[in-house]
């Protein structure tokens, strides 16, 4: 204590009084004084499953905790999941997938695999991930890269809280994606909602194969925390107009085709080292062919039971022709061949050739060239 001049007198109200320390009022909610049972989110999907309804009273206190959460740490803006990026942004994530998922559990008690979508981007991935997520019993993330949560030790009902709300995310967004605009929303179909769900995945196939390639083992870490069967679909186009699609973002057609073939070789390794049934690869092409019987078969492959319905609905919105952007990109001669050479070494482009004008080549030119 400090001690007082000798010429001013020592009183009981000039002696300066212990501090007493008030409890630290944290302007976070604490998770720990909230209810075990909790109710939906906003961003939870429809269930019409009679067996495990969703209360109706979704607008609860936990729905306004969560909400005041984010809305303090992204200082009131759209609590989208691409701002939160960095540490602080995925604590934040953690907290409230941690919460929400308290409330979902039920809904997860019947999921028999898990979908992962692999290959490259512009490949014609979001519309096959949107078209499957019209299933009643199927669930697709659009862009959720799960595989970033993996490497964080999020736990598996907080993977699955994450994907119910990143597709209602997009589905309130009317399944607009890409600088065309191009519309993924399927009229009167199960998108956004569910009646029971059997399947859950994310398609974010670029990010993804990028992901492995770096980190290989995230697979099995994968496959360890959900428990459940794998199921990896990859979609394949034309190497000529997916490296033409890549390039106008910034990007030569020469490097275009350098990252192209490298995320090909990542692929044929996740295809070597993926077990019996785990993996199958669709062309765009023949799902533009026929479209109904590509999804019909994509959905026997996640393990549930094609609705005549939906398959006559989804097949409406697919266009006619494939976007065959290759056309509109300048190539030389050497380039046509090299990328041609390169096709020759992966099983799943067999077949692909460039047919554009003034040149006759295809993937059957082989000559000595490395696959890279």
């Amino acid at each position: 204590m400090r001690r007082a001049p000798k010429h001013v007198v020592r009183t009981q109200e000039s002696v300066r009084r212990p501090r007493v320390d008030k409890p630290y009022r944290s302007r976070w909610p604490n998770p720990s004084t909230l209810a075990i049972g909790l109710h939906p989110l906003p961003w939870l999907p429809v269930s019409t499953n009679s067996s495990s309804p969703v209360p109706p009273d979704a607008g609860s206190v936990t729905t306004g905790l969560l909400a005041k959460i984010e809305a303090l740490a992204t200082g009131g803006r759209s609590t989208n999941l691409k701002l939160l990026r960095g540490k602080s942004g995925m604590a934040l994530t953690h907290a409230t997938s941690a919460l929400a998922a308290r409330g979902q559990r039920h809904l997860f008690a019947h999921v028999e695999a898990f979908c992962l979508f692999v290959g490259h981007a512009r490949s014609g991935s979001t519309l096959v991930g949107s078209l499957l997520g019209a299933h009643p019993e199927v669930v697709i993330a659009h862009e959720l890269d799960v595989l970033r949560f993996v490497q964080w030790h999020y736990g598996r009902d907080q993977i699955y809280s994450l994907i119910l709300r990143r597709d209602a995310e997009f589905h309130s967004r009317g399944r607009r994606h890409g600088s065309n605009g191009y519309d993924y929303a399927v009229s009167d179909s199960w998108q956004g909602r569910f009646t029971q769900i059997r399947v859950l995945g994310d398609k974010k196939a670029g990010a993804t194969t990028r992901k492995l390639a770096e980190r290989p083992e995230l697979l099995d870490r994968l496959r360890t925390k959900v428990g459940v069967p794998l199921r990896l679909i990859q979609i394949t186009r034309n190497p000529f107009d997916n490296i033409a699609s890549v390039s106008t973002h910034g990007k030569s057609l020469a490097d275009a085709a350098d990252r192209y073939f490298a995320r090909c070789a990542t692929l044929a390794k996740v295809a070597a080292d993926a077990g019996s049934g785990e993996m199958v690869v669709v062309r765009h092409e023949d799902l533009v062919a026929d479209p109904g019987g590509a999804l019909s078969r994509l959905w026997r492959f996640l393990g549930v039971t094609p609705e005549p319905a939906e398959v006559t609905r989804c097949a409406a919105v697919v266009n006619e022709t494939p976007n065959r952007r290759s056309t509109e990109a300048h190539w030389t001669p050497e380039l046509i061949s090299s990328i041609c050479d390169r096709m020759a070494y992966f099983d799943f482009l067999k077949g692909y050739g460039y047919d554009g004008p003034d040149f006759n080549f295809n993937a059957e030119n082989r000559s000595t060239a490395g696959p890279l």
